[in-house]
Order: C-alpha cells, then structure tokens, then sequence
C-alpha cells in the first residue's frame, strides 16, 4: 500500500509540474473564419449534417438552409485548399469569427453635397434605407457590411460605376 501512495504521489507531482509548465494542455490556435462559414457550421452541426456534406456543400442540406444567398461565397471560400483546412480545423476544434468588413457607400453626382447610404433599424427588424450625407446619429447605420448590402438587394454597388465603395478602418 505505502507504494502505491507513493507512486501515486509521484504521478499526481508530475503531473501538476506538468499541467504549471502546460505541457500537458494542447495550445489551441483557432482559425479565425468569416462569419457566413461560421453561421454555416453552426447550421450543419444543429441539423446533423456530416462533415463530408458540409465541406463539400451538398446541396440537398443546403436547400433548407435560410442564408441561401451565402452559397456562392461559400464555395468560393472553401474551393481554396488552404480554407478547406480552417474549415476542418474550425469543425474539430472551435474557431474565432472575424469581423466582417464595414463599408460606407457614396454615390457620385447625385447633388452638389456627399450623398451616402444610410439605413435605419425599425422595432418591426426591417430597415428603411435612404441617401443622405454621412452623419452620425444614433438610429442612423453608414457602415455597411456586404451581407447587409446583399441582404437589401444593395450588393450591385460593389460593381457600379457611379458608387464610390470605401472599406472603413474600426
């Protein structure tokens, strides 16, 4: 008996050494991933779809889906060899979401002022967008992310020649 105390003691001293210096505990580095591939894995991992299905998109789990609008991003997200890697590592092991980019949207020769878009959130979670110079008030949004711009039928401002986009540095 009097061994088995002390050998146990000397595991338990071992390992305590261990757990201080952190050899004992896996570092994690999660993979920072846009917020459509997180709202994606989310969805799959709720719903029960496979792994092998949601890397590779299958649509049959996509049709149900309520951010249809994020299927061509996604694919185009994990069609790159190193994003399908921070895919599996974000499934296996948690990841971190990175902000999305915001935007400010001006349209050009509209009026002799700055004319920007701008949006207000109502109680009812719609939005009324308006043009307007880029002020800051408290109800009143100018910065956009993509998905919104997508989300309110806005995503033709990207490719627009008279839309001047700018990605806002937070």
């Amino acid at each position: 008996e009097f061994d088995k105390e002390l050998s146990h003691a000397k595991w338990k001293e071992g390992y305590e050494q261990g757990k201080f210096e952190g050899s004992l505990e896996p570092k994690k580095d999660l993979p920072e991933i846009p917020s459509m591939v997180c709202d994606w894995i989310e969805y799959c991992k709720f719903t029960n779809v496979i792994f092998s299905d949601a890397i590779t998109l299958n649509e049959i789990h996509f049709y149900n889906y309520a951010n249809q609008s994020d299927l061509p991003r996604l694919k185009e997200f994990l069609s790159q060899e190193n994003n399908q890697e921070i895919f599996i590592r974000a499934w296996l092991n948690g990841y971190t979401v990175e902000k999305d980019k915001k935007y400010t949207i001006k349209f050009k020769g509209i009026s002799s002022d700055e004319c920007y878009l701008n949006c207000i959130n109502n109680n009812d979670d719609t939005k009324d967008w308006f043009l307007y110079d880029l002020v800051e008030y408290p109800n009143i949004i100018t910065k956009h992310t993509r998905k919104e711009l997508e989300d309110a039928k806005f995503d033709w401002v990207f490719e627009c020649p008279g839309v001047e986009v700018d990605e806002v540095k937070e």
